[in-house]
């Protein structure tokens, strides 16, 4: 597994419910895996994150909610001075996955904030052809 950061960095996150144990590893329900390298900074889908990928991507970015709320929802993706370059607003069905067109944007790092009635959350993408 390579990563795309600078410092070579690779976050990797276990998580069990009451039901089961990391560190006796006799969990009986399985555990669930989210792995991110670096800054790309995937969100647990079940506390109501979301995910992009892929990342780095060379245009279409795909959106996922996971279990959170369907609905309208607003994505911004801005640039790293915080000037929004792409806007809209996605109908989210629950376990759907969106896309974001991001092939007019030039090579270079994004922030794309997906805003829904209950929260707000932002993570770093990247754009590279």
């Amino acid at each position: 597994m390579n990563s795309q950061n600078a410092g070579n960095a690779i976050t990797l996150r276990i998580q069990s419910d009451a039901a089961g144990s990391c560190d006796d590893g006799q969990t009986l329900v399985p555990l669930r895996w989210t792995v991110g390298c670096g800054a790309v900074g995937m969100e647990d889908l079940a506390q109501g994150g979301f995910a992009v990928y892929p990342n780095p991507t060379d245009g279409l970015l795909y959106l996922s909610l996971g279990d959170a709320a369907p609905g309208i929802v607003r994505v911004r993706v801005m640039d790293m001075s915080g000037r929004t370059v792409i806007e809209q607003s996605l109908n989210i069905t629950s376990g759907a996955t969106n896309s974001i067109d991001m092939q007019p944007l030039q090579n270079g790092q994004y922030m794309v904030q997906v805003a829904t009635s209950d929260w707000t959350r932002v993570q770093r993408v990247q754009v590279t052809r």
